[in-house]
């Protein structure tokens, strides 16, 4: 009986040393895990640093930005050199893709959690501001973040209209710890998924080239879209990037010039992490330009007409063999004139190499049975009507479709006629296909045409081209607003016109509508025009 108490005895005092022995060991186990080596082997439940949102909280301290208003973040510190150099404690990433018409090109999100307690992400060209917290107030671990604020257009406003927390939920992602989300305003209110880790640095970049393109053109500029970069942290844990292209992502290029021919190295670096890969691309050199005008398609031109270059072809012959044509607005184009009637001689360049071909310009002639009207340059054109000839100054514009011709008096005034006959001459024309004039009476509007939308005091008209029995009211609301076209089916009786059908409308800034236009106009003898609401 001595025997087994003495044996249960010492059971028991074994047990008691291989209990004090795993504590012990769960002690040490605890310091091999606390992210203070670099976060090698971040444990969840056991934070190096913990920030809760009051005082009071064992084990935390309150985050020092708590009471910070949202709109005091934005000025608070300089943040692309904070995004630079301060401590990270965790990081989020995200995505969205709007997919519109077939546009799947996505917004890539990244934010950083620093150790002094701040928050700040970059969405495309957006910022968002705030702090974190991860412990709650009944001092559990529960990671938020606080989004107090973001960049709306110009300016920074407050974020989600006062709903700040956003709760990061633990994921048992191989290489993500959490998850999350965010608001995104843009085009209308978007949820947009974000997952984080720990921060660790990157200890090396691995790079696949495969799909990316490597043979360049000189000028071409880099298209990293197919590159392959898989980053590895300390931590051990390793993901493929996503995102590898564009202005708003981690991964940045440097060594590449597109106008230097011969091979490249390229490096490729992750933000402002050390680690560093690098692969190679060729850009091939001009061998020769080719600049052909024999097929030029327009050598005639009128007065006043834009240049043609349809038919005459530039291209580039690279040294390994590929031909590739230049665009119209990298060439040199001199000689071409057509502010009057002649010849010129127009000279095309580019790359060191010409070639030269003449035009001629004509004076066009526009007429009726009433007038001719024949453009001498783009300002000034001779006027036949009633056995008079005179020199006015015109404008062309284009209204609905039509080509509208207006007529008015040089500097100086009209010579060759009384001011009595050019008062009497019409002065605004639609020009026809074949260069026929059709008479346009244009009166000013008196007052505003449609009611319910403020605007300026820009002129409004109306116009009647009898020969095509439409009327037109051009319409603007505001000095740098375009101008509101409506053409429209019309009666005429006495000196009142009435619009009965639109045919065709043009709005370019004011939001009116047909519907709420002025229907009657009362004709005026000073040339002016009264709408007149029923």
């Amino acid at each position: 009986m001595r025997t087994t108490k003495r044996t249960i005895s010492l059971l028991v005092l074994a047990v008691m040393i291989l209990a004090l022995c795993m504590l012990a060991f769960a002690a040490c186990g605890e310091k091999d895990d606390d992210p203070d080596d670099g976060g090698k082997t971040p444990v969840l439940s056991t934070e190096r640093i913990k920030f809760g949102t009051k005082d009071g909280i064992e084990g935390a301290k309150k985050n020092p930005y708590v009471d910070t208003e949202w709109n005091e973040f934005e000025g608070l510190v300089d943040w692309d050199e904070k995004w630079e150099n301060d401590p990270i404690y965790y990081v989020f990433e995200g995505s969205y893709s709007e997919a519109y018409q077939g546009d799947y090109s996505r917004t890539y999100m990244y934010m950083n959690c620093y150790e002094d307690g701040l928050l700040h992400g970059q969405y495309g060209r957006e910022n968002y501001y705030g702090y974190w917290t991860n412990v709650n107030a009944q001092g559990e671990d529960q990671l938020v973040l606080h989004i107090l604020a973001y960049d709306k257009g110009s300016q920074t406003v407050e974020y989600n209209s006062g709903l700040y927390e956003s709760t990061a939920a633990p994921t048992n992602n191989t290489y993500y710890e959490y998850q999350s989300s965010i608001v995104w305003n843009q085009w209308g209110t978007r949820t947009v998924l974000i997952f984080g880790f720990h921060y660790s640095k990157v200890e090396s970049i691995t790079l696949d080239t495969t799909k990316v393109k490597t043979d360049y053109l000189l000028g071409e500029n880099l298209n990293t879209a197919g590159l392959g970069v898989t980053v590895t942290r300390e931590t051990g844990k390793s993901v493929l990037i996503e995102e590898v292209t564009g202005s708003y992502t981690h991964v940045h290029y440097s060594g590449y010039d597109p106008n230097k021919a011969g091979e490249q190295t390229i490096t490729v670096t992750y933000d402002r992490e050390e680690a560093s890969a690098t692969y190679k691309v060729n850009v091939a050199d001009i061998e020769s330009v080719a600049i052909d005008v024999a097929d030029t398609v327009k050598k005639a031109y009128k007065v006043g007409e834009s240049f043609d270059a349809s038919g005459i072809t530039v291209n580039e012959v690279y040294e390994n063999g590929v031909e590739q044509s230049v665009p119209q607005n990298k060439w040199t184009i001199d000689g071409f004139d057509t502010s009057k009637a002649g010849e010129c001689t127009v000279k095309i360049s580019y790359g060191g190499q010409t070639k030269t071909f003449d035009i001629t310009v004509t004076a066009p002639v526009y007429e009726n049975d009433d007038v001719k009207i024949t453009v001498n340059t783009t300002e000034s054109a001779t006027v036949e009507f009633d056995g008079k000839t005179v020199t006015a100054d015109y404008t062309i514009e284009e209204v609905a479709g039509m080509r509208i011709i207006t007529l008015s008096a040089p500097e100086g005034g009209i010579t060759g006629a009384t001011e009595e006959e050019w008062a009497a001459l019409g002065k605004q024309y639609t020009i026809g296909d074949d260069d026929s004039l059709a008479a346009i009476a244009s009166y000013s509007l008196t007052e505003d045409a449609y009611k319910g939308i403020s605007g300026g005091t820009n002129p409004r008209n109306l116009l009647i081209d009898e020969a095509n029995g439409i009327a037109i009211v051009t319409y603007k609301y505001y000095y740098s607003t375009p101008t509101d076209t409506f053409v429209c089916k019309y009666t005429k009786d006495g000196n009142t016109v009435t619009l009965t059908e639109c045919i065709s409308y043009t709005q370019e800034g004011s939001g009116a509508t047909f519907e709420g236009l002025a229907k009657i106009y009362t004709i005026n003898d000073n040339g002016t025009a009264t709408p007149i609401f029923e």
